[in-house]
């Protein structure tokens, strides 16, 4: 979906800008599943054989994606909403037909009743003439460009093609400011990686829903060379050969602060005190409560590393 102007000011307000200047990007797979291998599910790090433990941190979501995640009300909300009203009302264009509101949806009987297909979405504005000085319409075609974000890069699933529509219920008020308090996308994100790498792990497989893109940029982003595919013409798969790549990392071959000379460019979120990138805090997005714990990967703030204490559990 495109942006304009009007549209630009909704996601400078609601914290998704830099986001979605990061333009579209394709997951290498094998990069994933290779990095994959090497996490943890118990400490929520990756184990390296020549560095220890590293991890993708708060830090890191709001460098690379300019995204809230020390400030900002929790992302987590009701989820037993009518979903054709909710989407009728807040993303579709209005005269939109109760049958072409059906048909945005992926199921209508089954537990995924709420996921909404952004491919329709699309479709749906696809002829739609936005008017500036039309606030309403402005609004509606807003929170169905943050749905596709959100289902595309933050928030994906298996699908590829879906988005639960409770979303829309935290942003009915486009018009917030950041004192008045955004929603905490960054931590959602965080838990979101977590729980899909932890279930890569037990499963061996990247087939589900997560955000890879922000495994594969901070991948990139820390480690030399930055432009590096892990494919292998030898292996069809090239999971051998990703495998053999990051077991050989040693620290020289790590970028342990990456965003010291870039941090007065990024977003008002990262203009903050760095310690708070390194407080214990509960990541919550939804039905999930994952700790952000940097006890074990204090080296990646250059921070002297002590015997960790036991990780927090989520009662």
């Amino acid at each position: 979906m495109a942006r304009t102007p009007n549209v630009d000011q909704h996601l400078t307000t609601l914290g998704f800008i830099h986001v979605v200047q990061l333009g579209h990007m394709l997951v290498d797979h094998t990069l994933v599943q290779g990095l994959a291998l090497f996490w943890r599910s118990e400490t929520h790090t990756f184990h390296f054989p020549h560095i220890g433990e590293m991890t993708v941190s708060l830090e890191d979501v709001t460098f690379l994606y300019g995204l809230p995640v020390t400030t900002g009300r929790v992302v987590t909300g009701r989820c037993d909403f009518d979903y054709l009203e909710l989407l009728a009302t807040y993303a579709l264009p209005l005269g939109t037909s109760q049958e072409e509101v059906e048909n945005c949806f992926r199921e209508k009987n089954t537990k995924r009743k709420h996921a909404a297909r952004f491919t329709k979405l699309r479709k749906m504005w696809k002829d739609v003439v936005l008017i500036p000085d039309d606030e309403d319409q402005i609004d509606r075609y807003t929170r169905a460009f943050v749905l596709e974000l959100l289902g595309c890069t933050l928030f994906p699933d298996a699908t590829g093609d879906s988005v639960p529509a409770f979303y829309l219920d935290l942003l009915q008020d486009l018009r917030t400011t950041p004192s008045q308090g955004v929603y905490n996308w960054g931590a959602a994100t965080l838990a979101a990686l977590y729980r899909g790498l932890d279930t890569a792990a037990i499963n061996n497989s990247v087939n589900i829903g997560a955000p890879w893109l922000l495994l594969q940029v901070w991948s990139r982003w820390t480690t030399r060379p930055k432009s590096k595919k892990f494919q292998d013409p030898s292996n069809a798969s090239g999971m051998d050969y990703a495998r053999d790549v990051l077991m050989k990392i040693r620290p020289e071959h790590v970028v342990w602060r990456p965003y010291d000379h870039m941090r007065a460019l990024m977003s008002r979120y990262a203009q903050v005190d760095p310690s708070l990138f390194v407080v214990r805090i509960p990541c919550i997005h939804y039905w999930m409560v994952i700790w952000h714990y940097t006890d074990r990967v204090m080296h990646q703030f250059m921070l002297y590393q002590t015997v960790p204490p036991p990780r927090p559990e989520v009662q």
